[in-house]
């Protein structure tokens, strides 16, 4: 495995509809994305129920609130007895959050998300309602082509942004028309969405991204 690479494995049981995402993340900053409902409730998708106490102490959730990150630090108390979270906040199915790992911690970080997987018709109402910039998931652990299997539907101007966590930077993604006003296309080409990753979209006017999964 590639030091520095952030790589994903997914299992989906179809018995249960119990599934399990592996990520290996890196040391520095991380896009991760929860896909599946923790314990099957809808109520403990958050990041305490989703990371608990997997994460190298030192570890920060960010979470982005529109304008401003929220953060969220998993550390040791002052007498070195306890290890809690400063805080809390929602990751549901088809929200995003930055994890910073450490310099100093282990270089191989895997971390098990687990859950049960949602299915049927998953509206992810986490497009900006009146258009703008927002980090958001695939509801569902599928992972794939943004438009062809994820059933995104673009508006012309959106520019999705996402993060590489190889060189700590943003790959970015614009869908518009050509010069010739015939076609449009995303540029330099169709983004494609691991699984267990999420992504900035900014785009000009609010929608509802709708798909079907079920887990055969």
């Amino acid at each position: 495995m590639t030091a520095g690479l952030l790589t994903v494995s997914a299992q989906v049981y179809s018995l249960n509809v119990v599934g399990y995402i592996n990520l290996n993340l890196t040391n520095g900053m991380n896009l991760v994305a929860n896909q599946l409902d923790v314990d099957g409730t809808g109520y403990n998708n958050t990041v305490q129920g989703v990371f608990s106490n997997t994460l190298p102490v030192g570890a920060q959730v960010y979470k982005f609130i529109g304008v401003t990150w929220n953060t969220y630090t998993w550390n040791t108390n002052r007498t070195g007895t306890q290890t809690n979270w400063s805080g809390n906040a929602s990751m549901n199915p088809g929200e995003g959050v930055f994890v910073r790992i450490p310099a100093a911690a282990p270089v191989s970080n895997n971390v098990t998300l687990v859950g049960q997987v949602l299915q049927g018709t998953l509206n992810n109402t986490n497009v900006p309602a009146l258009g703008g910039l927002w980090l958001m998931s695939d509801i569902a652990p599928v992972g794939s082509d943004l438009i062809t299997n994820l059933n995104y539907v673009p508006l012309v101007g959106d520019v999705v942004y996402e993060w590489n966590a190889v060189i700590q930077q943003y790959a970015t993604y614009t869908y518009n028309t050509n010069r010739t006003g015939t076609q449009t296309n995303w540029s330099p080409n169709v983004p494609q969405v691991p699984v267990g990753t999420a992504f900035f979209l900014n785009t000009k006017a609010g929608q509802t991204w709708s798909q079907n999964f079920t887990v055969q």
